[in-house]
C-alpha cells in the first residue's frame, strides 16, 4: 500500500480503466469492487478523476485484494 501512494500522481496519469477493466474488478472471482461501484466508475467522464476514484476504492481493500 505505500507504493501505491508513493506512486499516486504516476498512476493517475497511467492508468486506464477501461469498461473491461473496471468489469474484471467486479468480476465475482476477483471481487475488488462491487458492480456499483463500477457503475459509478465507468460513468465519471474526466480519466484523471476516474482514475483517482478506482485508486481510493482500491485503497480501502486488504494488500490481497490489491495484488
Amino acid at each position: 500500500m505505500s507504493k501505491l501512494e508513493i506512486n499516486r500522481v504516476e498512476l493517475l496519469d497511467r492508468m486506464d480503466p477501461d469498461v473491461s477493466f473496471v468489469s474484471e474488478l467486479a468480476n465475482p472471482q476477483v471481487a475488488c469492487i462491487t458492480w456499483s461501484q463500477r457503475d459509478y466508475i465507468i460513468h465519471i467522464v474526466q480519466p484523471r478523476d476516474r482514475n483517482l476514484k478506482l485508486l481510493e476504492l482500491l485503497a480501502r481493500r486488504s494488500v490481497a485484494d490489491f495484488k
